[in-house]
């Protein structure tokens, strides 16, 4: 029983760190003929999917 509390104590003290890490996405350029306003959206949308990050890039699209 300890050594759950103990590893429960842990990962609660680790998770809102994990939470704050920055995102590490790859450098991607993918041109597109939308607004050049757009760019930077898609291509992070681009590197998401890269990063299998697939639901966060279909928000990522959705937005743009």
């Amino acid at each position: 029983m300890r050594f759950r509390s103990a590893l429960l104590v842990t990962f609660a003290s680790v998770l809102p760190a994990l939470a704050q890490t920055p995102e590490r996405l790859g450098t991607v350029s993918f041109p597109v003929s939308c607004a050049a306003s757009q760019q930077a959206a898609i291509n992070r949308g681009i590197a998401l999917v890269h990063d299998f990050w697939y639901e966060e890039a279909q928000r990522q699209f959705d937005r743009s």
